[in-house]
């Protein structure tokens, strides 16, 4: 039995519903495997809860079993979810229904049920109601839009996301920093995943292709958690998994007509699956946009595993051909940590850096930062703020024996390629560099 990790502010706000003494009616939805079921579980640990995993047929009678489970005098009350809250309002303290959209799919009327629950028979309880849902498009669409009969009635929703990168230390605590990072580039912040895997990551890995336990059919069941078909989105996917970016590219590998390619990104965009950037320095009005994929995991499979299922399911996949493009594949992971890394430790490297040549306070004071293109130049993130001159430039490299003053010499060779537009008039810059390895001897003026 795994232990429960982190999830500090989210149990904050979910002890705070806990502890209130007025209903509460609680939203939490996030991707599939995201650790929504084990961080409510884990608040109500102390609680007389009724705990309802949502099925996708014959919802009401399986809730009235598991009702009477915990209270076996609702055993003689109505088969009518109105009946067991009227019955449960003063029996149990809180009630949690698992994968809500499920009721949604089996009931069109369900929405309007909750709606007199939460108005007339649980308001002027204490009871605490907690609705937990993985289709993000569901719950964005049906249960916390304006034209939801739900719409107003929560007195909480929250969005959960996947940890952060630092927090994979305390899932792994006698690893080292760069198989961390190899970790990440497959996992991301998903607990669950994070607590199948078993170091070494590479001898684990070559273990799961061979049982295939969880990662050949994990993509599929997270695209039909939010798609009713799927293969579209499979497509586009993989287009972006392989470096097709851009609508007219994007649009070309997947042989989706490219007026109808926009429907089929935002729904990806507004699951989190993907996500369109655009240069640090751009409005985001800006045409320049580029889309990439959001979710490690679904980086790793479809980059890995979607195009050799056949050799998967053969058992002939070979991790090794994994490992070899691993380093080249890691590239955006290792900047999305190093983005991570210098946002939580910003105030720890103004104390560092700081002497008596640089005054480095104010390039950390940055209000956004991100990526920035132009052409054929590309930096991996700068950070920005519009009330100051200063700006920072940082160059990732997941690769060893990495000359960081070659790197560095290319990175100011591109200062003068930048346009900021706006408020934002750059005209300092510090310069970073993380790499993997740096080349021995390596030093930088």
């Amino acid at each position: 039995m795994t232990s429960f990790k982190d999830r500090e502010e989210e149990l904050v706000i979910t002890n705070n519903c806990i502890e209130s003494n007025k209903f509460e009616f609680m939203l939490t939805y996030g991707r599939r495997r995201v650790g929504k079921t084990e961080l409510h579980l884990h608040a109500t640990r102390n609680l007389k809860v009724v705990y309802y995993l949502s099925r996708k047929s014959r919802n009401l009678e399986n809730f009235k079993q598991q009702c009477v489970k915990i209270v076996p005098q609702a055993e003689i009350v109505k088969l009518d979810y109105e009946a067991l809250f009227e019955f449960l309002k003063d029996k149990v303290d809180a009630i949690i229904i698992d994968e809500f959209p499920e009721l949604v799919r089996e009931d069109e009327n369900i929405l309007n049920i909750f709606q007199y629950i939460s108005d007339i028979i649980l308001k002027n309880t204490q009871m605490k109601l907690f609705l937990l849902g993985s289709s993000i498009s569901i719950m964005k669409s049906q249960v916390l839009s304006t034209p939801s009969p739900l719409y107003g009635r929560k007195t909480i929703s929250l969005h959960l996301q996947p940890f952060n990168f630092y927090v994979l230390k305390e899932f792994f605590p006698s690893t080292d920093l760069e198989e961390i990072i190899e970790i990440y580039g497959f996992s991301g912040g998903i607990p669950y995943y994070l607590n199948q895997i078993e170091p070494p990551f590479w001898k684990w890995l070559k273990t799961e292709l061979t049982q295939q336990t969880f990662v050949r059919d994990e993509a599929e069941f997270l695209l039909r958690y939010e798609f009713f078909t799927s293969g579209r989105y499979y497509s586009i996917l993989e287009a972006i998994a392989f470096g097709y970016i851009q609508l007219t590219p994007i649009a070309q590998y997947t042989s989706i007509p490219i007026t109808s390619l926009p429907q089929y990104l935002a729904s990806l965009d507004d699951v989190g699956f993907i996500k369109r950037e655009i240069p640090i320095t751009e409005r985001k009005s800006s045409k320049r946009g580029q889309y990439i994929l959001s979710d490690n995991f679904l980086r790793f499979y479809f980059r890995f595993i979607y195009p050799n299922l056949e050799s998967l399911d053969r058992k002939i996949l070979d991790v090794q051909n994994i490992k070899s493009h691993y380093s080249e594949y890691m590239g955006k992971i290792f900047e999305e940590v190093v983005a991570q890394f210098i946002v939580k430790f910003r105030n720890k490297l103004k104390e560092i850096l700081n002497t008596e040549d640089l005054e480095s306070k104010e390039f950390f004071n940055f209000t956004k930062i991100g990526r920035w293109w132009w052409k054929d130049v590309e930096i991996d993130h700068i950070g920005l703020n519009p009330d100051t001159d200063k700006s920072i430039l940082i160059e990732c490299k997941w690769q060893e024996n990495v000359d960081g003053s070659e790197l560095a010499s290319k990175l100011f060779s591109k200062i003068k390629r930048i346009r900021y537009k706006g408020k934002f008039k750059q005209k300092q810059h510090l310069i970073l560099i993380f790499a993997k390895k740096f080349r021995e001897g390596t030093r930088i003026n």
